[in-house]
């Protein structure tokens, strides 16, 4: 389990992260639009980010008492990859020797995703494409035995085969998985017994909601206390109700489209 208590984070004296508190367990979807905050969130968590005030703690214990202890928290966050200059192959080698990982695991996703072991061994992180490096975080994530595994953004740049692909790896791994994105197509993609949803937006966070609550619900932009989820911000406002007004949910391709339509 992850829990945060009252975190507050930024770059320099700008705050990003106003004070949120959340219980993560299971598997949760974290939605909003781009500049919500989900990727300072993630890098906060992972110590890359400045974190002002509060507290992360990871089973109960409190992450700044931990010190290289290898199976409790992973992200798929390419500055976390920078241990040394090898070719990609052998940089996750040593990572999941480090993080007490499975090379296998790791061989068995890169290859079903289409990247070759070769390719693998002859080439840089830097020289691999987007799209392939994204396959890379993912794998070496999905492959270690932390408690906790952060995705973030880990649908960009693959194509739809591949995402049918990563949504079937998520769903077998048995960790604490938060993965974050903007695009809400996922909502119809994920197994609903099985996901919560929280949503992001200026720095805050929203919900939780149980993924099948969402399904077939609609926007409104007022705000409504009673709603299944009521958002207000300095800039916006709206709810996500049941009843059939508004807007459906599912036409909603993704949450940058919501400051566009208020």
């Amino acid at each position: 389990m992850l829990r945060i208590e009252n975190l507050r984070a930024g770059y320099g004296k700008e705050e990003i992260i106003k004070g949120i508190s959340m219980e993560f367990a299971g598997k949760t979807l974290l939605l909003g639009p781009n500049g919500a905050g989900k990727t300072t969130l993630f890098r906060t968590i992972c110590g890359l980010t400045k974190k002002f005030s509060g507290k992360i703690y990871i089973n109960g214990r409190d992450l700044e008492t931990i010190d290289g202890e290898p199976r409790l928290l992973m992200a798929n966050i390419s500055e976390i990859y920078h241990l040394m200059y090898v070719p990609a192959y052998w940089l996750a080698v040593a990572y999941l020797d480090l993080l007490e990982g499975d090379i296998n695991i790791f061989r068995e996703i890169t290859e079903g995703f289409g990247l070759s072991m070769d390719l693998l061994k002859r080439k840089f992180v830097h020289e691999l494409s987007a799209g392939q490096q994204k396959i890379f975080y993912n794998a070496i994530t999905l492959a270690t035995n932390a408690k906790v595994k952060l995705f973030d953004e880990p649908f960009e740049q693959l194509d739809p085969k591949r995402k049918d692909m990563l949504i079937e790896r998520l769903e077998r791994d048995k960790a604490v998985d938060i993965v974050s994105t903007h695009e809400t197509w996922l909502l119809k993609k994920l197994d609903a017994s099985k996901w919560d949803v929280v949503f992001m937006f200026e720095g805050m966070l929203f919900g939780k909601i149980k993924l099948e609550e969402l399904l077939d619900a609609y926007l409104i932009f007022e705000y409504k206390p009673d709603a299944l989820l009521a958002v207000k911000t300095p800039t916006i406002q709206f709810s996500i109700v049941k009843e059939p007004i508004g807007k459906p949910l599912e036409d909603i391709l993704s949450l940058d489209y919501i400051y566009k339509l208020a």
